[in-house]
């Protein structure tokens, strides 16, 4: 991607004014970013991820690789058990996450002055930021965390390969930071197969020309002693491909031995929705609405802008088509599977700091009506986001009478203790809880207040923890917990409510849609039912397997 040189003033610029804007940018999210994880109580599936860092590293697990618990155990072993030890990588690696993607977009404007490729990298990772894809998925440790910072980290490693394609070590540390994405989720393999198969695509087109007609007619760019040789045939396009390949794979090993040992069940968990059962167009827009809430539509728009701009620019042709062979594969597969099943909204964010090249684009060669679309998109981004995040430690006051329903940030992380110390009274036999994620919270608030166990759920991912212990015989009476749907099931008082059940709430934490000092009793934010006491095989069908959780 070339720059357009307008004067010499411009293409002599030292100190760029867009890149001190950047840092203090960042600088002030990372702030805001750690304050939040401080204070806000982990989800439920934070938990679930949590106690795997708590145990001996795995190669893999049944729902995604081990790079989270890594990064997690890391976090925890610094600042212990607490939200911010949990979530320490998650401010970090967005800081992280944006510094390596400005600096690939750097690396991508070589012949441009450094205030253009600063404004450039400042628009793209600003842009990034102002979505709250990205801003809440770097909040919450999930393996999106690491997803995203490998991701970025591969992608300036990326830049550098093709703007010297001659050094093969380049490709090798891109392929190596595509297995370490690998290695955070299974979906990395899209955009680097992309890449893969960019090279591959090239030495295609070298092997399908005309032969030479003698050496003579092979020309060869000179190269820097100690770099390779770049001929314009096959060899340079597959020796990068197999160097890049190795490289993935050596980095993605713990996982796929893991695998091996254990039948493929991670890699046949994920891929195996790819299923073409129950076609039809309403997941399809599901997808589309999920992806303009998490990116923005301003946001979106500018972006599709800029990449169309890009692609009629006959300096930004070449950066848009390296762009489209990372983003394609991905945008593929999830609006295939989006016609026949449900697509999580968190499931392309991968996508999202290439989708945000075209607003650096946008910056370069838009007009200017554009660009002050874009400013305003940014802004109302930030604006968006830093708000929700404002939720997890700024009273509402309770004058707004906002529900829990409607609240994003109580209805994940609000009243877990309290739930487990509501349901402690009522508990008449052990525990059984068929939701993994629920079932990890309450273990989770348990360690945190001191209350103690068992609890048991009968969901097979448990299996695949070495830590989770199968129960041989399951207990001979014991009560079920799940969440209460209204409207789907009999509420309390009716005729078909279960004799003996207990409706328990989930409490608002404090702070959470009530003024300091109100007297009015907290809402819950949702409500769950305990069933009484009954024998395993009637409460979960004869021969229903049942795990131990962790202590």
């Amino acid at each position: 991607m070339l720059c357009p040189v307008k004067s010499h003033k411009e293409n002599t610029c030292k100190s760029p004014p867009w890149q001190r804007a950047l840092w203090v940018g960042l600088a002030g999210l990372t702030a805001l970013r750690l304050v939040v994880a401080a204070t806000l109580p982990l989800v439920p599936d934070e938990a679930y991820y949590a106690l795997w860092a708590t145990l001996p590293l795995q190669g893999g697990y049944y729902d995604h690789p081990f790079m989270v618990a890594l990064w997690m155990k890391g976090g925890m072993t610094l600042l212990g058990p607490q939200p911010l030890g949990v979530r320490l990588a998650g401010p970090l690696g967005a800081w992280l996450a944006s510094w390596a993607l400005a600096r690939a977009v750097g690396l991508s404007l070589p012949s441009c002055a450094p205030g253009q490729r600063a404004k450039a990298a400042f628009w793209v990772v600003m842009s990034l930021n102002a979505t709250p894809g990205f801003s809440l998925a770097m909040l919450v440790m999930t393996p999106d965390v690491p997803l995203m910072v490998m991701t970025c980290l591969g992608l300036w490693a990326l830049m550098g390969a093709w703007a010297d394609p001659g050094r093969l070590w380049r490709w090798g540390l891109a392929g190596f930071m595509g297995g370490l994405a690998f290695d955070s989720k299974y979906t990395a393999a899209l955009p680097w197969g992309g890449a893969l198969a960019n090279l591959l695509w090239q030495a295609w087109r070298h092997l399908t020309k005309r032969p030479p007609n003698s050496l003579q007619d092979v020309k060869v760019r000179p190269a820097p002693k100690g770099h390779v040789a770049a001929p314009q045939s096959a060899l340079p396009a597959l020796a990068s491909a197999g160097v890049m390949a190795a490289a993935a794979l050596l980095a993605a090993e713990p996982v796929l031995l893991w695998n091996a040992r254990h039948g493929g069940v991670g890699l046949v968990k994920q891929f195996g929705r790819l299923g073409t059962a129950g076609w039809g167009w309403h997941y399809e827009v599901e997808f589309m609405a999920g992806q303009l809430a998490l990116a923005t539509p301003l946001l979106v728009l500018c972006w599709w802008r800029g990449f169309s701009v890009a692609q009629r620019h006959a300096q930004g042709k070449a950066g848009f088509q390296a762009m489209m062979w990372l983003v394609l594969p991905g945008l593929a597969l999830f609006t295939f599977q989006a016609l026949h099943s449900r697509v999580q909204p968190n499931w392309p964010l991968l996508l999202y700091p290439m989708l945000a090249w075209g607003a650096g684009w946008l910056a370069l060669w838009g007009s200017a009506f554009w660009q002050r679309l874009m400013g305003w998109g940014v802004g109302l981004g930030l604006l968006g986001t830093v708000g929700i995040m404002a939720l997890a430690w700024w009273p509402l006051p309770a004058s707004w009478h906002v529900s829990a329903h409607w609240n994003v940030v109580a209805r994940q992380s609000a009243g877990w203790d309290g739930l487990l110390l509501n349901v402690r009274p009522v508990q008449r036999c052990d525990l059984v809880v068929a939701d993994y994620a629920l079932a990890a919270r309450l273990a989770w608030s348990a360690r945190s207040l001191g209350v103690g166990g068992p609890f048991y759920s009968t969901d097979q991912r448990w299996k695949w923890l070495a830590g989770a212990k199968a129960v041989i015989n399951a207990p001979s009476m014991v009560q079920s917990l799940h969440e209460w749907r209204p409207g789907k099931e009999p509420a309390p008082g009716q005729p078909n409510w279960p004799q003996g059940a207990v409706l328990v709430p989930r409490p608002y934490k404090e702070g959470f849609g009530q003024g300091e000092g109100s007297t009015e009793p907290k809402p819950a934010v949702r409500f769950y039912v305990l069933s009484p006491c009954q024998p395993f095989a009637q409460a979960f069908g004869a021969g229903q397997r049942l795990w131990r959780l962790p202590d």
